[in-house]
């Protein structure tokens, strides 16, 4: 299953398996949209069930190296449970425009970086100074200091990812990964879990 984006809503919902090259290809047709780019871009995360998998460290990076440098303001919402990478990505949302639903839980899981591919030897570009570690382990270590220097730029604590655990939606606001909580959202404004070409549209979504 695909997620369904609502272009003309200014809507993605990231959940499931997710195809994190067309959510980024949404979100930058988004904000090349000439006439709406003013209207901020809602982002959903936590949706699709507890058991889909949830953002790799690749994948947040991508999409937090993204966000901030949208033209549109982004506003993130974390509906379910968040767990994976997915509370960075919440983090990078416009300030005051990061929220939570009251049940909404979040898996802090350890800055473990999984997800990265076996490098052909030659690979360049990669930190100089890891001297003795193959190339996997090369990308996994600049990896996880693309991941601590994005915590740092969204303010978060440093010992964040150090300690695996499951935090409510309060206790998420106190570490600052969000901003506030909402007391619930219209299930009808929020984009569906359907092939695009079943259905190409959603209904707008309420701004926090």
């Amino acid at each position: 299953m695909e997620p369904l984006f609502d272009l003309t809503g200014r809507t993605v919902a990231v959940g499931g398996e997710l195809p994190t090259a067309a959510v980024i290809d949404a979100l930058l047709r988004m904000n090349a949209d000439a006439k709406h780019w003013r209207t901020p871009i809602t982002v959903y995360l936590g949706v699709g069930g507890e058991h889909r998998r949830g953002l790799t460290a690749i994948e947040a990076v991508q999409m937090c190296s993204l966000l901030p440098s949208l033209r549109s303001a982004v506003h993130t919402v974390g509906l379910g449970l968040l767990h994976g990478f997915e509370p960075l990505v919440l983090a990078a949302g416009h300030p005051g425009h990061r929220h939570l639903l009251p049940h909404a839980l979040i898996s802090i899981g350890g800055l473990e970086v999984e997800g990265v591919p076996q490098l052909p030897n030659g690979t360049v570009g990669l930190a100089h100074h890891h001297q003795g570690l193959s190339l996997r382990e090369q990308a996994k270590a600049m990896i996880t200091t693309q991941i601590r220097q994005l915590s740092k730029d969204f303010r978060l604590p440093r010992d964040l990812w150090t300690n695996p655990r499951v935090i409510t939606a309060a206790q998420a606001v106190q570490v600052g990964l969000a901003d506030a909580l909402v007391p619930s959202i219209n299930p009808q404004r929020i984009p569906k879990f359907e092939k695009p070409h079943e259905k190409e549209t959603a209904l707008a979504p309420t701004q926090p």
